[in-house]
């Protein structure tokens, strides 16, 4: 009998730690936004989460800090708010802590590369968001490599890593997971995937990314990776693929119309990738002169040839009507048409140049995977596909059964995440570019415009727009959320916002 009342209590003090431990992981979740779109990069804030829906610099304002310019967005962990910056003047990069209380600045570490990277007319150098694990703060910097500081600010480690050949800037984030730190290195040469020890930032794997995108005149990938099932899934330039987080092992491989710009999300088994390219939709491409227009017009020296001097600067090949900026001329890209290098073109390179656009590029879209596979996937692993009005950049969202995109102009499409029926696609009234990802709260979808301006709808199969919040700035970077606080980068402050 003392043995069964013995046995009794030792079961009944396991079960109060194990509650207490419960109550730990609870309360981690409620103050955890600890990476890009938070946990998992799913862009779902936590189910208790109820911010403001009217919200602006005279509603339901906390507090803002002026920032250095940056894309990065906000990584929380508890009371600190991570963020990176930058200094163009003085080449100066930033990691900034942040009190989330307050918004007072906890400390701020600065480094100086040697030479800054790339980058595109719209970004800059501080545009990969940090993460964390509670015990330190991770940042990547494309112009210098990662560093790792405890939660008080104090350098731990950091690896230097050489800037690649690269266009418009280093954008993909790191990921902690596990033991490791995951990096993608996904640029137009010497491609890889890398796994650091989180304590030491000692190499525990690295494994070089095939070639799989000569033919596509942009061959660098921006996607941050995404954890699966114990796979690491990278959305690249042609391809979707899936590597072993154990050892970096290449799993599984979907070749695909893509450039790699936005991260995957998931729901149980099944992946949702919004893969985009440039010249994905026919409306958008210029209307190019047929090989003898162009050469009767255009060439100058009468060799039947087109050289890159020869071609306009205003001619267009991809019009972006809410981001000018972004507008690709035909004299950008002559690479493209230059197949053999030789720089002219002919009409061979002209005709099947145009060609490929119109016909290759037409398969593009938001897609459902279930990768259940080994080795090169067949078409049949995609459950669905919508082709129409994918966006450039922002990632999508699941909630609920439902996947919802945004795209620049302020157009909204939700599908169903089962079927791929689309049941709604409208505009929110909202115009111009947009890059920052919707994130879900409390049962409604926060999408924010490059204008400034934050919709806020409720999530559904039918378009129910709740508020409008104008915040006249800027915005490029993807809003948090902590419990009833909403977290909003602007290309100026850092506001926080909540009843």
């Amino acid at each position: 009998m003392k043995t069964s009342y013995m046995l009794q209590a030792n079961f009944l003090i396991v079960l109060f730690f194990l509650f207490l431990t419960y109550l730990g992981e609870l309360e981690a979740q409620d103050t955890t936004w600890p990476q890009f779109r938070g946990l998992n990069s799913s862009g779902l804030a936590d189910d208790g989460a109820k911010p403001p829906v009217q919200f602006g610099p005279n509603q339901n304002f906390l507090w803002k800090v002026a920032l250095p310019v940056g894309h990065s967005s906000p990584c929380i962990w508890d009371d600190n708010i991570f963020l990176t910056g930058y200094i163009k003047d003085k080449k100066e990069l930033q990691t900034i802590c942040i009190n989330r209380n307050t918004g007072n600045v906890k400390w701020r570490q600065t480094i100086y590369p040697e030479k800054i990277e790339e980058y595109h007319a719209i970004s800059n150098a501080a545009t990969a968001t940090p993460t964390t694990d509670g015990v330190r703060v991770y940042v990547y910097f494309g112009s210098y490599g990662v560093l790792c500081y405890d939660m008080s600010g104090a350098l731990v480690w950091e690896k230097k890593i050489p800037i690649a050949d690269i266009w418009y800037g280093a954008s993909s984030s790191p990921i902690a997971t596990k033991d490791i730190l995951l990096l993608s290195h996904d640029f137009q040469d010497n491609s890889y995937l890398l796994a650091l020890d989180k304590a030491t930032g000692d190499s525990v794997w690295k494994v070089l990314l095939p070639e799989v995108h000569k033919q596509h005149y942009n061959t660098t990938s921006y996607s941050t990776p995404l954890v699966m099932n114990n796979q690491v899934i990278l959305h690249r330039v042609q391809e979707i693929s899936g590597y072993s987080i154990k050892d970096g092992s290449r799993l599984w491989w979907l070749p695909t119309p893509t450039s790699g710009f936005s991260t995957p999300i998931f729901y149980q088994n099944t992946l949702y990738i919004g893969t985009w390219q440039e010249f994905g939709e026919k409306e958008r491409l210029g209307d190019l002169p047929d090989f003898e227009t162009m050469v009767s017009i255009n060439d100058n020296n009468g060799d039947s040839l087109i050289t890159k001097e020869e071609i306009p600067d205003d001619m267009l090949l991809i019009s972006r009507p809410e981001m000018e900026e972004a507008t690709v001329y035909v004299k950008g890209v002559f690479g493209m048409f230059d197949k053999n290098e030789d720089r002219t073109i002919d009409r061979e390179e002209w005709d099947k140049t145009i060609e490929w656009f119109v016909t290759f590029y037409g398969e593009s879209g938001l897609m459902a995977l279930r990768p259940n596979a080994h080795g090169e996937l067949p078409m049949s692993q995609v459950l669905w596909k919508v082709k129409e009005k994918v966006p450039e950049v922002p990632t999508p969202i699941y909630y609920k059964g439902y996947v919802y995109m945004i795209k620049n102009g302020g157009i909204i499409t939700c599908v169903n995440a089962e079927s791929g029926k689309v049941l709604y696609r409208e505009r929110l009234g909202a115009s111009g570019p947009y890059l920052a990802s919707p994130i879900v709260a409390n049962g409604n979808i926060y999408i924010s415009s490059s204008k400034g301006v934050i919709t806020v709808i409720k999530a559904g199969d039918k378009l129910e727009i709740l508020a409008q919040n104008d915040l006249g700035e800027k915005i490029f970077s993807t809003p948090a959320v902590i419990g009833n606080a909403l977290y909003v980068r602007t290309t100026e402050n850092l506001y926080a916002f909540g009843e």
